[in-house]
């Protein structure tokens, strides 16, 4: 009896592997490697109705489109660019690719599965992953734990256990330094950026958008999302020492290393002014010394100002009413940053006023 059962349990073992790796198969084939001018992202062929789109996030388009291939070097070729009305994220590229079966879809939460793509070495990956009540997906790193955020999974297909797409894996949110003084009158959930689930359900509705604005208005909020970190970085190191100079650093953009280098030079000439401070003491006394430190004050102000030039730049575009948005989704996206800059550039401002109290030159 036991040599019977052991018998229909291997059997059974048997077929589930069977079907799970018949799964993967079909994933595999499935997946699709996006390539735009500021690096590769994923997406799945997905077939609705008799057509064939390659499903994917408003959040993998960083830019122009290269190319659309399969795993296997297949070209895909874009007819047409949908997105939903509602602000969920996702993007559906019509094709004239031939794919067999329509793609079954399910709404839930709970345990997943995510494939993402290495487009170097042509393989997918399936991991295991938990979607949260805020469609929070957190990947495992290298160690096993956590991690709120990873770049190469946007664009990515999350399927459910029994092996039906739920939706893609997007972003939200944005990397700040601490500028704690930003945040006065936003909500929090604005930074630490973090992988979401965007759902796919049968009842949204799509329309079609302008692929060339869908490319500028996405590389736009690329732009100004990119330079968010950098920029707050060196507010950060501002705040801390308004007097001594920036370190330069390679993830830097090239108009921020313009910048940097223009107020590395200014500040070089402090270190002369706080001399003549301490010979003022020897000489003329207490009148050479605020003086200079007058001197030092107005650097500090005009630094400041110096510093708050950027954020304006990308809160007046990202904020302007001549922008007709393609989806509503960017338009959020572009309001979030709006804000963003805004606060950096008051809080700023402010600190460039009281940085002679707070933090005095001498």
């Amino acid at each position: 009896m036991r040599k019977h059962i052991s018998i229909a349990a291997l059997l059974l073992v048997s077929l589930v592997h069977t079907a799970f790796a018949e799964q993967f198969e079909d994933i595999r084939n499935s997946m699709v490697i996006i390539d735009t001018e500021t690096g590769k992202r994923s997406g799945i062929l997905f077939k609705l109705d008799g057509i064939t789109y390659v499903m994917t996030s408003q959040d993998a388009i960083t830019g122009n489109l290269v190319s659309m291939k399969t795993i296997s070097g297949t070209v895909v070729k874009p007819q047409s660019f949908e997105v939903p009305e509602e602000p969920v994220g996702l993007l559906r590229i019509k094709t004239d690719f031939a794919i067999k079966d329509d793609v079954a879809i399910e709404d839930r939460r709970g345990d997943v599965e995510v494939y993402r793509t290495d487009p170097k070495m042509g393989i997918i990956s399936e991991q295991a992953v938990n979607v949260d009540g805020k469609n929070t997906l957190r990947f495992p790193d290298e160690k096993g734990s956590k991690t709120p955020f990873i770049e190469e999974a946007i664009g990515s297909p999350v399927f459910s256990k029994g092996g039906k797409l739920i939706g893609i894996a997007g972003c939200s949110g944005y990397a700040v330094q601490n500028c704690s003084w930003a945040w006065e009158n936003l909500s929090r959930d604005l930074s630490n950026r973090r992988n979401e689930l965007q759902p796919i359900r049968k009842a949204q509705v799509w329309k079609k958008v302008d692929q060339i604005q869908l490319f500028k208005q996405s590389a736009m909020i690329y732009d100004a999302g990119n330079f968010l970190f950098s920029y707050s970085c060196i507010v950060d190191a501002w705040c801390y020492n308004p007097y001594g100079t920036i370190d330069l650093s390679p993830e830097q953009p090239d108009k921020m290393k313009a910048w940097l280098e223009t107020q590395n030079t200014m500040v070089k000439g402090i270190p002369i002014i706080q001399k003549r401070v301490q010979d003022g003491k020897k000489t003329t006394g207490a009148s050479a010394k605020n003086v200079a430190a007058g001197q030092l004050r107005d650097q500090c102000k005009a630094l400041g100002k110096r510093i708050t030039d950027f954020a304006p730049v990308y809160q007046k575009t990202l904020s302007s009413p001549s922008i007709m948005w393609e989806s509503s989704y960017f338009k959020k996206k572009a309001e979030d940053l709006s804000s963003i800059y805004k606060n950096l550039a008051e809080g700023l401002r402010r600190e460039a006023e009281n940085c002679a109290k707070t933090n005095p030159p001498l």
